[in-house]
This record gives C-alpha cells, structure tokens and sequence, in this order.
C-alpha cells in the first residue's frame, strides 16, 4: 500500500496563459498539449537550440586578438588581472585568459590598482577576502579592519602599502593612519569603553590608552579630547615631548598632507596592462535560457521518471496561501493529472502523480517553470530545486547545472512510491 499523500484534482484554466504572456514571462495561452506551450515564445526559443547576435569582448594587443571574444563585459587589465563577466557574474583573468578568481560577483568588481587587492575591499589575487575594510595609508603602511564592525568588535591593524602583507595584526577597536613613527590606536574595555593612546610602528603602546577621542596625529602628537567639569577640552601630546597643545575648549584636526593617494598613479597600470585593449564583436551564439528572479536548480538528486520539485519561499510568505495557491494551478484541459504537494516549514515539495501522468520530462518541466514564475509574482520564491532527476536533455537542466553553485540546504521530502 502506498503511503498517504495529499492530493488535488486539478482542472484547467485557460487565463493563465494570457497572464503569463502580459507578465513577460513569453509563453502565449494555454494549449490542448503541453508541447504547444513551447510554441509561444521564449522558452522554445531556448529549448529549439536558436541563435542570436550577441556582443561578446576580449583583449587585442594591437591588430591581433590575444584574448578573443568570450565576454559578456570586459574591463582593463591591472598588475595582471582584469574582471570580466560569465553568465551575469564577476571574476578575475590572467593575460593568458586563465579564470583566476572564479566568477562570483553580482557588480562589476573594482581593479587591483595596487596589485595586492581589489579596490579598499579585501579581495586578494588568490580570491580569499583577508580583511573587510581599509583606510588611506601614509608612511607605507595602511589601516585594516581584519574583521568585525563596531569598535567592541574591530580587529583594526596595518599592512604593508607595497606587499600587502600584515605588519601589526589586528588587535584594535580603531585605528588612525600613521605619521612619522607612531599612529593612534583605540583599546576596547567592557567597563569604560574605548580608549585612545599612541603606537609604534611594532604596535606596541608608547602612549597609554586613555583618552576619550582621538582627531588623528600629525607632527604635534596624538589630538585628544578629554572631558572636564561637563565641558570637552582638546589638545595635543606628543610621546616624547609630552603636552605639546594645551587642553582648552577648542578642536584640533589633523594634518592629512601625509596621507597617500587613494590610488597612486605610477601604481595603476603596468606597460603589460596597457598593451592589453578590451575589444568587442558581434558573434552568432546559442541562446541561453532566460534568467529567473529566483535561483533554478535543474540537477537532481534523486532519480525518478517524473519531475519532482523543492519551492522554498522568502521567510515573510504565508505559507498557507501558498500552498492553496500551488494547489490551484491551472491544469491542461482534458489531462487527468494530480498533484502531490506537501509542505515543511518554507519549504513545499511539488510534483506529478506517478501514476496518472503521461507526458515527457521536457513537457513537464515547460508547464513547471511557466508556473513556477507565475506564482513568483505573489509569493516571492528564493529559489526552486529538482528533487527528481528525469533525464530529457534540457537546457535548463543544463544550465543550472553547468553554472550555478549547489542549492541552499533543504528536506529532501521522502515520498518512495513516487520513484520506484
């Protein structure tokens, strides 16, 4: 006896279609087959294996392509390594088109202007995020957050502004850029708080952490604040000289004239970089299947003749609503099919009846995505998973595949009799 599974007897309705085809989802109104459904635009463009001139860049050194066009974008090569586009996401090629940094970035990725990392982010050439923040560096040496956000949490130290590599690690709450051979430096206590004092270029105290606030330092020493009878008094101490600017109701800001340019211009491009052209061609390729505003994952799990998917939702969605919804959508006229639905947390699993259905995987998946992206519009879907690989060729299967990275974590929805 096969296990309980709850069910819906499902009949057709025609306005689907035309509320598809007004969404721009491509696909006209609903047929007698459901193969007449990849008749109706954008998907049996995909499925039909059409081609379309498209625009694609590469990199020329003179008249000759070094690089040739494979790119949906392109951008200029620094230190070695320039950001290009794959599939509507971000990564990083070698000069002999090697993808160095696999492509992961939803934007346009910022240049390593100073051959260490990309723009003030911590992205270093290998791909490994080593810090999450930096700040404009002066005596050759640059502040960075090696982790956390507030000053309770921050672990702000200093790297070499040539190598890149860690020169005080990071121990601080905060931080300011160096001038000469010390720079201020905040010391985070539960009881008090923050506490500003001096270091050297070794990280080690020369100035006990004890002020409130800290402007900077520059040739005067560190400019402190401290607070007298309900009234904020600033001055300067310097480590040697000691009080080099009384404490008096005033501010004090310092001199920035040491700070390095953002991006200093001798460092931006090398001769290699600048014989390297970003170029482009219009090329006759294959159609891609379309994207999808959620994330689509063809490749099954488990193996089963039928199609059989895992819908997880946005947290904010009534699960309720969305589980009639799915339960009503509309069928092919005159085709006797039920749906097996059920539901755990966020989470409902979709699928055929084993039994009752007679239509190929690839008819399937047609009438599953057209709806899938119908019931998007709402109740907003994180992402779609095939449970059940059915073997039909398909490009969307294909495609999620060959370019995306594995699902999120979910249940895999055990119901035996459905792949026997």
């Amino acid at each position: 006896m096969k296990p309980q599974a709850r069910r819906f007897k499902l009949s057709f309705g025609a306005a689907a279609g035309h509320a598809n085809a007004a969404a721009g989802y491509g696909v006209g109104p609903v047929g007698n087959h459901a193969r007449e459904r990849l008749d109706g635009g954008r998907y049996r463009q995909e499925v039909s294996g059409t081609t379309s001139k498209q625009r694609r860049f590469g990199y020329r050194r003179g008249s000759a392509w070094v690089i040739k066009p494979q790119f949906e974008k392109a951008e200029p090569f620094h230190h070695g390594l320039a950001a290009v586009r794959v599939d509507a996401l971000w990564g990083y090629i070698d000069p002999d088109a090697t993808m160095v940094i696999e492509p992961r970035f939803e934007a346009p990725p910022a240049p390593f202007r100073d051959g260490n990392f990309a723009g003030l982010s911590g992205l270093d050439r290998s791909g490994r995020v080593v810090f999450n923040q930096r700040l404009q560096g002066s005596e050759g040496l640059f502040p960075c957050n090696e982790g956390g956000i507030q000053a309770w949490d921050g672990r702000w130290g200093f790297r070499d502004s040539d190598t890149g590599k860690l020169v005080i690690d990071g121990r601080f709450g905060q931080v300011r850029p160096f001038w000469g051979e010390y720079a201020a430096a905040m010391q985070w206590d539960k009881d008090v708080g923050g506490r500003w004092g001096l270091i050297d270029r070794s990280g080690a105290w020369v100035l006990e952490p004890t002020y409130t606030v800290c402007t900077g330092i520059d040739s005067r020493g560190g400019l402190f604040s401290v607070k007298k009878d309900d009234v904020r008094l600033m001055g300067a101490v310097h480590p040697i000289d000691g009080i080099t600017v009384p404490f008096e109701e005033h501010w004090l800001a310092p001199d920035q004239s040491r700070l390095d340019p953002v991006w200093p211009p001798s460092k931006a491009r090398t001769p290699q970089d600048e014989a390297l052209v970003v170029d482009s061609e219009v090329l006759t390729l294959p159609d891609a299947p379309p994207r999808h505003p959620f994330r689509f994952y063809g490749h099954g799990i488990l193996e089963g003749d039928d199609l059989e998917y895992r819908v997880r939702f946005a947290p904010h969605v009534d699960m309720d609503a969305a589980q009639r919804a799915m339960a009503t959508m509309p069928m092919l006229e005159g085709t006797p099919w039920s749906l097996v639905i059920k539901r755990e947390g966020q989470f409902l699993y979709v699928a055929l009846d084993h039994d009752e259905s007679d239509l190929e995987p690839r008819e399937q998946e047609s009438w599953f995505v057209e709806h899938f992206l119908e019931a998007h519009t709402r109740f907003p879907i994180k992402e779609v998973v095939l449970l059940a690989y059915a073997e039909c060729d398909s490009p969307w299967q294909t495609w999620s595949r060959e370019t995306q990275w594995p699902p999120d974590a979910g249940p895999t929805f055990d119901v035996p009799w459905l792949w026997k």
